[in-house]
């Protein structure tokens, strides 16, 4: 394998990984946004709904994660 083609193999696997970073980071905002709201329309004092929607978002999101790590490529 050329240097060329190590390096390309490289920037490949960085721009998957940086891209489930920020995957996990907009879907992690929105389930709080969104939980933010119920729990303000709901008149909650504490944050429930924000949290547990945070905590169903990681869970749904290591899932995939694992699902996609354990294909063939």
């Amino acid at each position: 394998m050329s240097s060329d083609n190590k390096r390309q193999e490289r920037i490949k696997v960085y721009a998957r990984y940086s891209g489930m970073a920020f995957q996990i980071f907009g879907l992690l905002l929105v389930a709080m946004l969104i939980g933010k709201q119920i729990d303000l329309w709901m008149g909650n004092e504490k944050y429930y709904f924000a949290a547990g929607l945070s905590v169903v978002v990681l869970i749904a999101w290591f899932y995939k994660l694992i699902i996609e790590l354990g294909k063939k490529e």
